[in-house]
């Protein structure tokens, strides 16, 4: 045994070709994610010109989803050119990784337009806690096995797990996590863009009542 030991022979799929191949993705999602909370740190999460300016329900939505349209479009171009060209990252399919960044940065600004046009100053907290949550819980640099349960139970259900999973294949090549990390963004796309629409139907509905209390006591003045 000691003069001809067992050996193994691996073969290892996808395989990239150094350590920041692999931690790329991480660092992306974190990025992105990171990009659409400094966005709203800036810009209201619905304009004031559409908010107050007498615009549909509808037209109010529009006007506060093409900032978010734009600003997925610039981010996650620019996201990765910069990885593909000055950190130099080989990816398999860039292309598809530009388009994919493009989907994760709308899916993150939507959420967090959501979250702030529903709660306000409280949205904002809410996605700094989700931010040091998903941290922990998306497995970007430990198998997400070696957390705590309570980290693997909300694991799957986190916008950050799908896209870093989308991300890996994009760059080592492969299709794992591919598909459902578009169908899981797109749906928590859905998801937040019905929250800004809610919040623009509630804050409708109170101009309305304001508006019908306000002509009521110029009524009851006029009759007196």
């Amino acid at each position: 045994v000691t003069s001809d030991p067992v050996t193994i022979e691996k073969t290892r799929l996808n395989e990239v070709s150094t350590y920041g191949h692999g931690l790329a993705p991480y660092f992306m999602t974190l990025g992105l994610w990171v990009g659409a909370i400094a966005y709203f740190m800036m810009y209201p999460a619905i304009s004031s010109k559409f908010a107050r300016g007498g615009h549909s329900g509808l037209r109010t939505l529009r006007g506060a989803l093409v900032p978010v349209l734009f600003m997925g479009i610039v981010q996650g171009t620019v996201m990765s050119t910069v990885i593909h060209y000055w950190v130099g990252i080989e990816e398999v399919n860039f292309w598809g990784l530009t388009g994919f960044a493009i989907l994760t940065s709308i899916t993150f600004l939507a959420i967090n337009q959501a979250l702030i046009a529903l709660l306000d100053a409280p949205g904002r907290f809410i996605a700094l806690i989700l931010t040091v949550v998903q941290i922990g819980a998306a497995g970007g640099t430990y198998p997400i096995e070696t957390a705590p349960a309570f980290l693997q139970a909300i694991h799957p259900w986190l916008p950050l797990t799908h896209a870093l999973e989308a991300f890996r294949s994009l760059i080592a090549g492969g299709s794992i996590g591919l598909t459902s990390g578009i169908v899981w963004l797109l749906g928590w796309t859905t998801l937040a863009v019905a929250g800004t629409a809610l919040s623009i139907w509630i804050r409708h509905r109170r101009e309305d009542k304001a508006e019908a209390e306000r002509q009521a006591r110029r009524a009851a003045l006029a009759g007196a």
